[in-house]
């Protein structure tokens, strides 16, 4: 009635501007155009059940696209047609694609969403989005209807497979986000990124399906009429992600949300309108309110009740989680994603002595976190860590717990590093969850659920977490000193670790050493585990200056990926700058100085220009083996 769906306005609030009472009413008619026109049928006949289901809340989403259609519908023919008969070509397949598209999308969802319990709610194109409606009191499981849609669309979109080419087949990936108590717009943020990976897992899949050790055409555009591989991200956990017998794949979570306990409630009677006194009064003693936006965040989660003429307001305020975060060496880097972690409203650190050894070092990671994030309040206690020994460190977190009697976690976060650690906390507190990073995603354990999706840590982040920071001459600093290594010729992250790298570019002997010196420095004080370090071009000198278990002195095949160099990557028209013996090196890689070696038999110039390709095999000396390429070829 407030918004005013019954034709009368006068008890429409004041409260909702137009924008967002119009896309109510869009929402209200397409929901119930859909009920109208999609109503369960009786098993036996044609007559309509009442709607059952009462209100119907979003249960799960879907984001769906399809694999390499542009790939697909490029004319592979053109020699064979002239110019009237591929317009023709075009047109037919054009057609007979939306009709096949559209068709299967609309059977699929009429058989699994009668009575509108699965929608479509964008579909331009091959990007769709469907959406699962489910009752109050449950029904089915989240996602499971939605999933049942994806299976039977994928089924009959492969009957499209007969008019297209040998080892051509139309498929998707789709990813699929179930409600974990938020509002919308996260769920289609989480399926968004699910699809991303649906996407690649089924070009991992499909490279591995290629004939005569070719790349799959389905993953090959052309250029100049020759087919190139494409270049995506490989993600080998395909297996469980097909749909049935298809090619198509989704990628889904189970859903669930951080707290684990009950949301509690805050309830106002004699309710009449919102005022800065009753805000305040919500807002009071709540740890995760601490800014506008939460505040507002947990407004929206509010109804009102009305008996005998009198309102109460009742608002759903989320239960604060209190996580429990061992920090040892090589674990700091999860400090800040723990802190990101939606419902968390407290932070408590277990600092090992051996990283942390007294109070001045505990109190630069705390400030060097609180300038990097907006943080939950947090806590910070020390330990002997595994240094000490299994016993050791036991009897050092039995001597935490009882110095700490009245402290509880609801999670713990777990680390490759602290599982000692975790291992005497779990015994310690049975109740508390576990929950751990695996690149940008949290999952709980040991039930592998899907909790919340992060993004990485920029490189300046992560150093400042270790007490690292990069000059603007690009040498390293920690804890406020210079380090003696020379400059850095290249600094990223991959993944959740930072590789640091230096390339040499004189005589290797002193920077070998001064390397060697730091890496040395960087380990003792923050581990081993955080960095991934490279020196290159040093030769034997690094290898004896430095632990070759520490650091890598020759590159292999992941260096090279990491700068889009794989097998068939081609270079054209590239001059060697070193020439020896029948032999030219070739510069590659986008930023870090990486070779390609290529053996002509012959004597050849600096100043010649060449055509060459990766073959993927890596030299003694961690050089890529290079290979011309023929005219026969581009013929």
């Amino acid at each position: 009635e407030q918004m005013g769906v019954n034709d009368s306005l006068d008890r429409v609030s004041k409260n909702i501007c137009p924008a967002h009472r119009l896309l109510y009413f869009l929402g209200h008619d397409q929901r119930l155009k859909d009920s109208v026109l999609r109503v369960p049928p009786q098993e036996m006949g044609l007559e309509h059940l009442p709607d059952r289901w009462g209100q119907r809340p979003v249960t799960a989403v879907a984001r769906i696209d399809g694999n390499s259609l542009g790939i697909l519908f490029v004319e592979r023919h053109e020699e064979d047609f002239e110019e009237e008969s591929l317009q023709d070509r075009r047109r037919r397949r054009s057609f007979r694609f939306n009709a096949h598209w559209w068709h299967s999308l609309r059977s699929a969802v009429d058989h699994t969403g009668t009575g509108d319990l699965v929608a479509a709610w964008v579909t331009a194109g091959d990007d769709v989005i469907l959406a699962e409606y489910s009752p109050q009191d449950g029904g089915f499981p989240k996602g499971e209807r939605l999933r049942e849609t994806l299976e039977i669309w994928a089924e009959r979109l492969e009957e499209f497979n007969e008019e297209l080419d040998d080892q051509m087949g139309l498929s998707f990936g789709a990813g699929l986000a179930v409600k974990r108590g938020e509002k919308i717009s996260p769920q289609l943020k989480r399926a968004e990124h699910y699809e991303k990976t649906a996407k690649n897992r089924w070009k991992t899949m499909m490279e591995g399906r290629g004939k005569s050790g070719k790349p799959h055409p389905m993953l090959t555009r052309l250029e100049n009429g020759k087919p190139v591989e494409i270049d995506w991200t490989r993600d080998n956990n395909w297996q469980n992600c097909t749909l049935g017998n298809t090619n198509s794949i989704v990628v889904e979570e189970k859903g669930g949300r951080i707290p684990t306990l009950e949301d509690e409630e805050s309830v106002h009677p004699e309710f009449q309108e919102w005022t800065e006194e009753l805000i305040e009064r919500i807002a009071e003693g709540n740890d995760l309110i601490r800014d506008d936006r939460e505040m507002w965040g947990v407004l929206k989660r509010h109804y009102i009740e009305e008996k005998g003429g009198k309102k109460t307001l009742r608002v759903l305020i989320p239960h604060p989680v209190k996580m429990l975060v061992p920090v040892g060496k090589g674990s700091r880097g999860n400090i800040l994603q723990a802190c990101k972690i939606k419902g968390v409203a407290e932070i408590h650190l277990l600092l090992t002595r051996s990283v942390f050894p007294d109070d001045e070092s505990a109190q630069r990671l705390i400030e060097s976190i609180g300038g990097l994030i907006d943080h939950p309040p947090i806590r910070w206690s020390s330990i002997d860590g595994p240094e000490a020994g299994p016993v050791g460190c036991r009897n050092s977190i039995q001597e935490w717990r009882e110095e700490n009697d009245d402290y509880v976690p609801d999670h713990i976060f777990v680390t490759g590093s602290t599982l000692l650690i975790v291992a005497s906390l779990s015994y310690i507190f049975p109740s508390a969850g576990l929950v751990a990073l695996r690149g940008p995603e949290v999952f709980r354990l040991p039930e592998e659920e899907l909790i919340s999706t992060l993004e990485n840590l920029e490189i300046d982040a992560y150093l400042t977490l270790h007490g690292m920071e990069l000059t603007k001459s690009k040498k390293l600093k920690m804890n406020g000193t210079l380090l003696e290594a020379p400059p850095l010729t290249e600094c990223k992250m991959i993944g959740s670790r930072a590789s640091l790298t230096w390339f040499c570019k004189s005589l290797p002997k002193e920077p070998s050493q001064l390397i060697g010196a730091s890496i040395r420095d960087i380990v003792e004080s923050v581990g081993i585990g955080p960095f991934a370090f490279n020196a290159f071009g040093f030769g034997p000198l690094m290898e004896n200056a430095s632990d070759p278990k520490v650091v890598n002195t020759i590159p292999n095949i992941h260096h090279f990926r990491e700068e889009g160099i794989e097998a068939g990557t081609e270079l054209r028209g590239v001059s060697p700058f070193n020439t020896n013996l029948g032999r030219g090196l070739f510069k590659l890689g986008r930023g870090l100085v990486l070779v390609g070696e290529l053996k002509t038999g012959s004597e050849i110039s600096k100043l010649e220009k060449f055509d060459i390709r990766a073959t993927g095999e890596i030299t003694p000396k961690g050089r890529m083996t290079m290979a011309l390429i023929k005219e026969e070829e581009e013929e």
